[in-house]
């Protein structure tokens, strides 16, 4: 995923202008080579700053549901050809940080679940939860897309306080919400691993 490319063009759709998203950061909206720009993790926080000011509340939420396959790139579609969702797994693992920078991601098995946990590489403070938001919301989208499956999460756990709109957490996820937890992890149940995707090409597969 190029992640300015996919904030930019989702404020674009809203009407907020490059110029608007991009103030304080730096980085000039004129002339601008998305596949070029890299962001440092200052630019990034003031970049998510400024979409949180320039967005209603839950916004990460929000930008997370409108996320397709394609906004993956490479690792996406070399996802939708994967076989199971453990194939998948095994290259979110290889592939994560080309497509966040800020964030890792590990994962195990424990007691029949399968725990997701995603972690902050630099501290990222109050734009925390838009993180955690969107990454969460694309991977019910990420999970529907790649199995044709509305699977429920068992849990989702979170490391930060509640937010004053959780009523959108509670209509997004419908699954139990813990906060102030040590981790941002999901819960799901360890079966949904051998789940087969619905556009499995072992052939494209085997390329990545």
């Amino acid at each position: 995923m190029n992640r300015l490319k996919f904030l930019l063009d989702n404020m674009d759709a809203r009407g907020v202008s490059r110029q608007q998203v991009l103030a304080n950061t730096g980085i000039s909206a004129d002339g601008l080579d998305l596949q070029e720009c890299r962001l440092s993790i200052e630019q990034y926080r003031v970049l998510l700053r400024n979409i949180m000011t320039l967005s209603p509340p839950g916004e990460g939420i929000r930008m997370g549901l409108r996320s397709t396959i394609a906004d993956e790139g490479v690792l996406g579609y070399a996802s939708l050809s994967s076989s199971n969702i453990r194939e998948v797994n095994d290259l979110t693992r290889k592939y994560h940080r080309l497509s966040d920078p800020f964030i890792a991601y590990s994962d195990s098995v424990v007691d029949d679940e399968w725990l997701l946990e995603f972690t902050p590489i630099f501290p990222l403070g109050d734009v925390l939860p838009f993180v955690i938001e969107d990454l969460f919301a694309r991977s019910v989208v990420e999970f529907r897309m790649y199995t044709g499956i509305v699977k429920k999460f068992k849990g989702l756990y979170f490391s930060y306080p509640e937010p004053p709109y959780v009523s959108l957490y509670e209509e997004t996820f419908q699954c139990p919400l813990y906060f102030e937890q040590s981790a941002n992890k999901i819960v799901v149940d360890a079966s949904y691993l051998d789940s087969p995707i619905i556009y499995s090409n072992p052939e494209v597969c085997k390329l990545c």
